[in-house]
C-alpha cells in the first residue's frame, strides 16, 4: 500500500501501475474515491495462487478509517493521536507540490498576480488617507504573497495577497491577518464575538479574514468593495477598543 496526498492520487496511480507491470501481471483493478487497488501476480504462476494487491490511498482516507475504528472500540487516546496526525497530514497536503496542468502555465496567471498586487497598493493608498487606517512606520512583505502591514481601527494587522490562505480556504486571494501585538491581546477571538452572523470559518481556524472580490466588474468597483470591507473591519476593531476602555474606566 502506498499512501500519498489526496491531490496526487490521480497522477500517481498510473505511474505505480506502469512500474508494477515491469515485473508482474495486473488485473481486477478497482478505483474508488482516493482508494485504488489491483491484483498483482508473479508471471508464470497459476491465477489466484500467491496473489497480492497493490493499493494506493490518501492520508485523509487512511486516518479517517483508523479514527473510525478507534472510536468504535472507545480508544480515546488513539483517537486524539490520530487527529493530531490528520492535522499534520493536512498541513503537508497544503504545502505539497501538485502536478501542473497547462492552464496553470497560462500567462494570464501572471497578469492576475500583477493586477492583485496593484489592487493591494491602490487600496492601501486610499485607506491611509482616512481616519480609520494608517501605516506610518510600517512596511510590506513578499513572504508567501504580497502583504502590507497596516493599522485598522487601531488594530495591528496585515492586508494583501496571501498564498497559504488562498490555497487552504480557496475563497479569495486577498486576506487580513493579525500582527503579534493584536494576537497577544486576543483580537481574533474578540472579533469573532463582535462579528455577528456568518463569522468566517478562517477566522477561528487560522486567524485570517477573507476579503471577497466581486467578479465581472470594473476595476474601480472591485477596489471600492475592498475598501468598504476594510472599513467595516476597522469599525469593529474601534468598537472593541472602545468597549475595553469603558470597561477599564468602570473598575
Amino acid at each position: 500500500m502506498v499512501v500519498a496526498p489526496s491531490e496526487r492520487i490521480e497522477t500517481l496511480w498510473p505511474e505505480l501501475r506502469r512500474r508494477a507491470r515491469e515485473n508482474f501481471d495486473l488485473d481486477d483493478e478497482r478505483i474508488l474515491p482516493e482508494v485504488c487497488s489491483t491484483a498483482v501476480r508473479s508471471r508464470g504462476r497459476i491465477p489466484g495462487v500467491g496473489q497480492r494487491k497493490l493499493m494506493l490511498t490518501s492520508w485523509r482516507v487512511l486516518l479517517e478509517t483508523l479514527e473510525s475504528q478507534a472510536n468504535g472500540v472507545g480508544d480515546l487516546q488513539a483517537v486524539n493521536d490520530i487527529r493530531q496526525l490528520r492535522g499534520l497530514a493536512e498541513m503537508q497536503d497544503s504545502e505539497a507540490f501538485l502536478p501542473l496542468n497547462p492552464n496553470q502555465l497560462d500567462p494570464a496567471q501572471a497578469l492576475l498576480i500583477q493586477n492583485l498586487e496593484r489592487l493591494v497598493n491602490d487600496v492601501r493608498k486610499r485607506i491611509v488617507k482616512t481616519n480609520w487606517a494608517n501605516d506610518k512606520g510600517l512596511t510590506f512583505s513578499r513572504v508567501r504573497g504580497y502583504i502590507r502591514y497596516i493599522r485598522l481601527g487601531g488594530c495591528s494587522t496585515w492586508f494583501g495577497l496571501h498564498y497559504p490562505s488562498w490555497a487552504k480556504f480557496e475563497r479569495t486571494p486577498l486576506w487580513v491577518g493579525f500582527q503579534d501585538p493584536a494576537l497577544k491581546r486576543g483580537m481574533p477571538r474578540k472579533l469573532e464575538r463582535r462579528w455577528g452572523e456568518d463569522v468566517p470559518y478562517s477566522l477561528s481556524a487560522a486567524n485570517v479574514i477573507p476579503i471577497d472580490l466581486p467578479t465581472r466588474c470594473e476595476y474601480a468597483e472591485v477596489r471600492d468593495s475592498v475598501v468598504d470591507q476594510l472599513r467595516r473591519l476597522a469599525k469593529l476593531f474601534e468598537a472593541i477598543y472602545t468597549a475595553e476602555v469603558a470597561k477599564e474606566a468602570d473598575k
